[in-house]
C-alpha cells in the first residue's frame, strides 16, 4: 500500500534514473523491465500470461520477469496505478528464500537499494513478516513505490497458514 504519494513518487524517480551508475547497456533484463514498470511511456508494454499449470507469468516488452505467479491485480488511475502479484508458498523458508532472491536482484535496480522493514502485524490472523521496498520520482516527478514482502495468512476457516511473496510496483 502507498503510504503516500510523494513516496511511490520516490521511488519511481529512482527507476527513471540510471540504476545504481550502471550505463544502459549493463542493465540487467531485471533492471530494465523495472525501469519499464517505472515509466510512464512503457508500462503499457507490461502484460501477464496464464499458463497451464494455473500460474501467471509477468512480461514486461514480451520478455518473463518473473514467473508463477498464483494471483495478479492490476489497477487504473481512478485508484493509485499499481500491478500487485503474489506467488503462494506453503512454508515461511521457501517464502523467505525466494524473497531474498527476488531482493537480491531488484536492489540494485533503484537509486538506493532496497530497504528492509521489519514484521508489521495487521491482525490476529495476517501479518506482514519481512518487507523490502523502495520509493522515488518518475521521469515526470511522479511517485513510484516497488514493494516486495511475504504475507502469512492464518486461514480462520481451519489449521492452515500460507505465506505469500507479493511483488508491487505503484505510482500516481
Amino acid at each position: 500500500m502507498i503510504r503516500s504519494a510523494r513516496s511511490a513518487a520516490l521511488l519511481l524517480a529512482g527507476l527513471a534514473l540510471p540504476l545504481s551508475g550502471a550505463s544502459g547497456q549493463d542493465l540487467t533484463e531485471d533492471c530494465r523491465a523495472l525501469q519499464s514498470l517505472a515509466d510512464p511511456d512503457s508500462r503499457h508494454r507490461a502484460s501477464l500470461e496464464f499458463q497451464r499449470d494455473g500460474t501467471i507469468d509477468l512480461l514486461v516488452r514480451g520478455k518473463r520477469f518473473i514467473r508463477g505467479f498464483t494471483n495478479c491485480e492490476i489497477s487504473g488511475p481512478e485508484n493509485f496505478n499499481a500491478i500487485e502479484c503474489e506467488l503462494e508458498f506453503e512454508t515461511g523458508e521457501e517464502a523467505s528464500a525466494y524473497l531474498s532472491d527476488l531482493a537480491r536482484r531488484l536492489a540494485p535496480c533503484t537509486p538506493e537499494g532496497l530497504t528492509a522493514r521489519g514484521e508489521n502485524v495487521i491482525s490476529e490472523n495476517y501479518r506482514i513478516i519481512e518487507q523490502h521496498s523502495a520509493s522515488f520520482l518518475d521521469k515526470e516527478g511522479e511517485d513510484v513505490i516497488a514493494d516486495l514482502n511475504i504475507q502469512r495468512t492464518v486461514s480462520s476457516y481451519g489449521p492452515r497458514t500460507t505465506y505469500d511473496v507479493q511483488f508491487k510496483v505503484e505510482y500516481d
